[in-house]
């Protein structure tokens, strides 16, 4: 029986592990898969020192990072959200009387969040008054946020503060809305919606999510949103 030459055989195995090496498909950097870049999403309001359920800060803030092309997932509900649909109880199985098991629960979507913002909004009414008549409905405004990675660590925390008022409507205001305490409330807490997008976006943390056909014109408006928050901080507007 002829002996196999040791060297002949280890010479062919390279020679087969060089083929298969060049003959494998090679995936570029563009044609892996996309990690999730999830943003989670939950602002607490109070008014009054009262939680609210419209959530007007939530609602703003989600439609104006999604706007900017990042995937928000909203912790909490808002008043502009359609109702949830009941769950549908399971079927019994048949000739048992016994319920049957309950459907998968849906995937963990903690495990899709790359950074969670959570915080809360208070808006507390303190009106202008002239010898015993509001002549002014004004809220002072604060938020207090945190935006976290997704193991938990702190990047950001941000504090905002804000002072709205509008003169109170006249009974020949052709726009009767203005000027009443609940279009002040909705306007100041507006306000403090687009500080918050504001900081947030100048987090690179967060601006990584923004696709990069959207950065130019995200940019733009970052900066000018920033220059009237600036002279709206240097005119005493907030503090």
């Amino acid at each position: 029986m002829a002996r196999s030459c040791p060297t002949l055989i280890a010479s062919l195995v390279l020679i087969a592990v060089s083929v298969a090496a060049s003959v494998a498909p090679r995936v570029s950097a563009d044609e892996a898969p996309d990690t999730i870049k999830s943003v989670s999403l939950d602002i607490t309001e109070h008014i009054d020192g009262s939680e609210s359920s419209v959530n007007i800060v939530q609602y703003l803030l989600r439609t104006k990072l999604k706007q900017a092309g990042i995937d928000v997932i909203s912790l909490r509900r808002t008043a502009w959200d359609p109702k949830p649909k009941p769950e549908p109880k399971p079927e019994p199985e048949p000739g048992t009387g016994e319920e049957g098991d309950a459907k998968e629960p849906p995937p963990d979507q903690a495990a899709a969040v790359a950074l969670s913002i959570q915080g809360r909004v208070d808006a507390n009414y303190k009106p202008s008054e002239f010898y015993g008549e509001i002549v002014a409905h004004v809220f002072e405004l604060r938020a207090h946020v945190v935006l976290k990675s997704a193991d938990g660590q702190t990047l950001l925390t941000i504090e905002e503060r804000d002072r709205y008022g509008e003169s109170t409507a006249s009974s020949n205001d052709p726009n009767p809305k203005r000027g009443t305490r609940d279009t002040t409330r909705k306007t100041g807490l507006s306000r403090i919606a687009t500080w918050l997008y504001v900081d947030l976006l100048q987090d690179e943390s967060v601006l990584a999510l923004v696709p990069e056909a959207n950065r130019a014109k995200v940019d733009a408006e970052i900066a000018k949103l920033l220059a009237v928050k600036t002279k709206r901080q240097d005119t005493g507007g907030s503090k």
